[in-house]
């Protein structure tokens, strides 16, 4: 596990980041309510209005006509 400080104050305590795997939270029943209503579909066919919506979103931000949605790094690389 990686230690950083919290900001640049060497006085602060650092700060704990597991960045092991996304398994390790637990949704909050907020969370939970948000994904039980959520609208989904197969982002693999594009039929998906989320993903559907960010990437429209980042391609207007851009300036471009369209952009991918890659949910990781190594996907990118």
């Amino acid at each position: 596990m990686r230690m950083t400080p919290a900001s640049p104050d060497p006085k602060l305590p650092p700060v704990r980041i597991n960045l092991m795997s996304d398994t390790q939270t637990r949704p909050t029943p907020g969370m939970r309510e948000a994904m039980a209503r959520a609208d989904v579909g197969d982002e693999q066919i594009g039929d998906d209005p989320t993903t559907l919506a960010l990437c429209e979103r980042v391609a207007n931000l851009l300036g471009k006509e369209a952009a991918v949605f890659l949910p990781s790094g190594t996907m990118c690389n």
